[in-house]
């Protein structure tokens, strides 16, 4: 009888989809399940011919495009890491990996990108943009698969977002800030409504505050665009007119800007600040104990997990996918921080 992942999935109790993510190394599987999952593939002598396939694979030359917004800094050499290590992993498969990045978040600008990758004869896409009507119509009028990451398109016909659980780092934050700002006001800046990142994490976190009966008017929410002198100005204003500021929970690239204006104002006590990201900005600020708390999000990973799982679904049309793919979330101070 030929042993297929079907057998090895009956054999152990669990989905092919769990037998799939054992087989590829992806996480989400319990310790206990893997361990079951793979001492069945041993029983059975169970080895999946990779070679054979990746052999008609590459006979056939495929292009995966990527796109995502102009990042500077921290987040374009994470990104590009994970994305550049997938890319000569790829290679060896005959995949070809595309990449632009857009000058601006305008849907038009990532609209007429994606159609200039499917005129390339791009055969799956990579991306990551705002959550917008004309990106969402665009993805379903598509013939390819799609996956995001970083930033999911809600309600799209992606096959599959990677990132970090979004709604759970905000209640993660919440969760840490009501532990510490027992009472009194909390200034939430964000840096862009129109990104799903942003507003998942909001939900999150003003989800999580209810629930520890945290009510609206204990908040005030500003919106920043991620500019360094608008958060700035929008964390020394506050400062200044809606003292005490107890806590300010940053979802915002511009963290430098907040420990600056909380420096500036020398307010006693000192708000507590909890960010996302690890820049080695943030890093030395939650070194200093400018910052006390930064939520971790894996950026390399998603790079690198997007164009993998895009080069399983080209190589197998029965690869199973799931819908989400969430990196890991870790909590880092000042005393596990590491440079």
């Amino acid at each position: 009888m030929r042993i297929t992942v079907d057998t090895v999935a009956r054999m152990a109790g669990v989905s092919r989809g769990t037998v799939d993510r054992v087989l590829h190394n992806r996480p989400n599987v319990r310790p206990e399940v893997r361990e079951r999952i793979l001492e069945v593939m041993k029983e059975l002598d169970y080895k999946p011919n990779a070679a054979a396939s990746a052999l008609a694979f590459s006979r056939k030359i495929r292009k995966v495009g990527v796109i995502l917004p102009q990042w500077k800094g921290f987040f374009k050499e994470e990104i590009y890491r994970g994305i550049d290590d997938a890319r000569r992993e790829l290679n060896t498969y005959g995949v070809e990996v595309l990449i632009a990045e857009c000058p601006s978040d305008e849907p038009d600008i990532f609209v007429k990108k994606i159609s200039e990758f499917v005129t390339e004869g791009i055969n799956g896409l990579c991306l990551c943009a705002q959550d917008n009507p004309q990106i969402r119509e665009k993805i379903s009028e598509l013939k390819i698969p799609v996956i995001t990451f970083n930033s999911d398109i809600e309600d799209s016909k992606r096959v599959c977002f990677v990132g970090q659980d979004l709604v759970r780092s905000g209640r993660i934050a919440a969760e840490i800030m009501v532990k510490c700002v027992r009472d009194g006001k909390i200034l939430v800046v964000v840096g862009n409504m129109k990104f799903s990142a942003h507003r998942q994490r909001l939900r999150g976190f003003f989800d999580r505050m209810a629930e520890h009966g945290r009510v609206k008017e204990s908040f005030i929410t500003a919106e920043s665009f991620n500019e360094y002198s608008r958060t700035l100005h929008i964390v020394e204003e506050n400062l200044r007119d809606n003292a005490p500021i107890l806590g300010i929970y940053m979802v915002n690239e511009s963290v430098a800007a907040c420990a600056e204006a909380v420096k500036n104002f020398s307010q006693k006590p000192k708000p507590i600040i909890i960010c996302h990201d690890l820049p080695r900005s943030t890093k030395a600020l939650l070194k200093s104990g400018e910052v006390d708390f930064a939520l971790e999000q894996d950026i390399y990973s998603q790079g690198l997990m997007s164009l993998r799982l895009m080069k399983n679904l080209l190589m197998d049309t029965d690869y199973v996918i799931d819908k989400q793919e969430f990196t890991q979330i870790n909590i880092i101070n000042s005393e596990n921080v590491e440079f």
